[in-house]
């Protein structure tokens, strides 16, 4: 039994518009594998150049986190600059801190402190008073540039000025390099 051909074909009548449309489909095929091709490229060489046990930054400081059950009230993070900093502070609302060092495979817990009655008023004040927030400042250099974050978790309906921010910067800087020595 012999297969027919569909008519516009038999007849050669729209012949050519279905070879065009084939081989404009087929540059669109090999165009799509180019890209994924490139894409699988670009994904092996990012991936070859991402540490193979990641460290946490910032905020997550895997165990070292403050003892007893009061939360977070403010996470500070310093990274970079020429000695190669890469600190992670946390404080709880109880006024206990603690520092780790994120430049290992794991972070590596520096110290733990109370705060004492000054700094622990003044982080008392801010949490009453500010609404939550994050900082960042970074400064202009490329090569050993500097960055620290700045989140804070507070209770309050106001927006922190300037000056509250330094006031808690200088908090956690504070307490940062005093843990260390």
């Amino acid at each position: 039994m012999k297969r027919s051909i569909p008519l516009a074909i038999e007849n050669n009548a729209g012949a050519g518009q279905v070879t065009s449309l084939f081989n404009h489909f087929r540059k669109i095929v090999a165009k799509q594998a180019r890209l994924m091709g490139l894409l699988v490229f670009f994904s092996l060489v990012l991936g070859a150049c991402s540490p193979a046990n990641p460290q946490p930054k910032g905020g997550d400081q895997g165990n070292s986190q403050p003892t007893g059950s009061a939360p977070v009230a403010l996470e500070w993070s310093r990274e970079g600059g020429i000695a190669g900093f890469c600190d992670n502070l946390l404080i709880s609302t109880d006024g206990q801190a603690v520092l780790s060092n994120c430049q290992k495979e794991s972070p590596v817990e520096v110290g733990r402190t109370q705060l004492d009655a000054d700094q622990l008023a003044l982080l008392q004040d801010k949490l009453q008073k500010l609404k939550p927030f994050d900082f960042e400042q970074s400064d202009a250099a490329t090569a050993d540039a500097m960055t620290v974050k700045l989140k804070f978790n507070g209770n309050g309906s106001a927006e922190a000025s300037d000056a509250d921010k330094q006031a808690l910067l200088d908090l956690a800087s504070s307490l940062a390099t005093g843990m260390k020595q």
